[in-house]
């Protein structure tokens, strides 16, 4: 929206205060008093008292099971030391149980949020008494401090040994979309070529996020070839390789890719996808670099490709000017968006199975009301981006049949009808009065058609045609008198005017020409004793 009014969106500015209205939801409090962090005097304070920033390197140590695309991760288990308690914004001794605080630990295998990828969670048992715990709900890297920020379930002091468990089903989760995030980073520069730039990312255990810099929207078919590309680097199950290096030994491999205006550490870390580092940088003139995905990354990452398991799209828009967004799922999340697709299409499938075999739409309606609750659903399910496209398509075209279809039949009702006429005129050709029904459900126009026929055919007649339409659950009663009736007394507003009790609705008109419905459609035989009557009456009265 704010592209089309040729407006730009400060994302930095957005993503604060999404941030901090997500704390606010949560009843969270972001004044400084209840705020747990480290600023810049925190850390002097540190520093001043010759604690040691955290040793992070734990949170890379963790092995696949197998190469399967389904393989679970062992992650190595860590034991450390409480080398500084944080609490309302000052460095305590000690944490009584209930409160909210940061601990610094000599070592860790958490992983702190960085560079788009989200912090880890899970818990410290104290070694001397396991039932003391700590709640880490947020993780952050402060100067080299490790910052592990929770609730204390038991007591706490400086000094303390703990165990430190993450959340292994958080992290395996998260590493998937990681992984897949690199893996899809590479697919849009075979696609959209190398103008196009990372410009931001999110990773998280239920999804991930690709901001990237384009001229215009992705095509479907762009979208299509993009997933297709990125599936198949994940069943492909190449080893992916994480190695720290030089900088600007780094910075010398062709193809690799580095956000711009990110500073990055030195040595760097560099993740390769079916490629060994070593290789890349002892070959710098290769072009395998520009054939693969190539990153600086400090992510933790899957140890293959296909240990994504799974890969879909699930949408792409607009975010600013120029920058674009794609949301994918892996793993377990990207199996439940194609089960939640296979269930709709076959939904789909029968409806339109159902609708071809139902030659003469009676139950069109009730096609319609099923293709609008569908279309509703389609929109609302998170199912792959491309067969969400296919399926809103599909429906449209079941609607369109249906149209071409209620067209044809109704062209057939008014043959029908119209033929009808024509032998009941024939028939009797001196006829001055025909009150009659017919099976033109809705239809009026057929009616309409009976009438011109009775003009033509039998000129004297005064005609009244009704049709019941079961679905609506409505009658219709369309009257035509020629002037030698109208002259009599018999004016056909009027006469539609007198059955307007009996079928429970109005109608109205001119002398020679008026229509009229109703809601007591079962009321037929009646309809057409009133009608007969006042006719009979008006003519004869005259």
């Amino acid at each position: 929206m704010a592209e089309e009014k040729n407006l730009e969106i400060n994302m930095e500015e957005y993503e604060q205060a999404k941030k901090a209205a997500y704390i606010m939801s949560q009843g969270k409090s972001t004044t400084k008093a209840d705020e747990i962090d480290l600023d810049v005097h925190a850390i002097s304070e540190l520093q001043s008292k010759a604690i040691q920033i955290t040793n992070d390197s734990f949170k890379y140590k963790y092995e696949a099971e197998s190469e399967n695309l389904d393989s679970p991760y062992k992650f190595t288990s860590c034991t450390s030391k409480i080398l500084a308690l944080r609490f309302g914004n000052q460095f305590v001794h000690k944490i009584e149980a209930g409160s909210k605080a940061g601990i610094i630990v000599d070592q860790t295998n958490f992983y702190a949020e960085s560079g788009g990828q989200i912090y880890d969670k899970g818990l410290f048992v104290k070694l001397n008494n396991v039932d003391d715990k700590f709640i880490v709900d947020a993780v952050y890297n402060r100067g080299g401090y490790i910052l592990h920020i929770g609730v204390a379930d038991g007591e706490f002091t400086v000094g303390d040994e703990i165990d430190l468990k993450i959340d292994t089903e958080r992290r395996w989760l998260t590493m998937k979309n990681h992984s897949a995030t690199h893996a899809l980073n590479h697919s849009l520069l075979q696609v959209l070529g190398k103008e196009t730039d990372q410009k931001g990312s999110l990773v998280v255990p239920d999804k991930l996020r690709f901001d990237f810099s384009s001229k215009s929207a992705m095509t479907i078919e762009q979208v299509a070839k993009t997933e297709l590309l990125t599936r198949d680097i994940v069943y492909k199950n190449v080893p992916i390789y994480a190695k720290e290096t030089k900088l600007a030994n780094a910075k010398k491999i062709r193809g690799l890719r580095s956000v711009f205006d990110e500073v990055y550490p030195d040595p760097v870390r560099v993740i390769s996808f079916g490629v060994n580092v070593e290789e890349l940088e002892n070959n710098l003139d290769s072009d395998a670099g520009e054939k693969t995905s190539v990153e600086f990354c400090g992510g933790t990452h899957l140890q293959r490709s296909g240990h994504i398991m799974e890969f879909v799209i699930t949408s792409e828009e607009a975010i600013a000017k120029g920058i674009r967004r794609i949301v994918a799922l892996t793993g377990p999340e990207a199996l439940k968006a194609l089960e939640k697709y296979d269930q709709l299409h076959k939904q789909i499938q029968t409806l339109k199975n159902t609708i071809e075999d139902d030659k003469d739409a009676k139950n069109s309606k009730n096609y319609v009301k099923q293709i609008v609750e569908l279309t509703e659903e389609v929109s609302q399910a998170i199912i792959p981006y491309v067969k969400k496209d296919e399926m809103r398509n599909l429906l449209k075209q079941l609607k369109k049949t249906l149209d071409d279809k209620e067209r044809t039949v109704k062209a057939a009702v008014s043959v029908t009808v119209i033929e009808k006429t024509k032998e009941i005129c024939q028939e009797n050709p001196k006829a001055t009065l025909l009150v009659k029904q017919f099976e033109a459900y809705n239809n009026t126009k057929a009616l309409d058609g009976a009438l011109k026929q009775v003009r033509a055919l039998c000129p004297d007649a005064a005609a009244l045609f009704l049709s019941v339409d079961p679905d609506s659950k409505k009658i219709f009663c369309l009257a035509s008198v020629p002037k030698s009736a109208v002259n009599k007394g018999l004016k056909a507003n009027e006469w539609v005017q007198h059955l307007s009790e009996v079928i429970g609705g109005k109608g109205g008109g001119k002398p020679e020409s008026a229509q009229a419905s109703g809601t007591n459609y079962e009321n037929v035989d009646e309809v057409i004793r009133v009608a007969t009557e006042f006719a009979k009456l008006k003519v004869g009265a005259q």
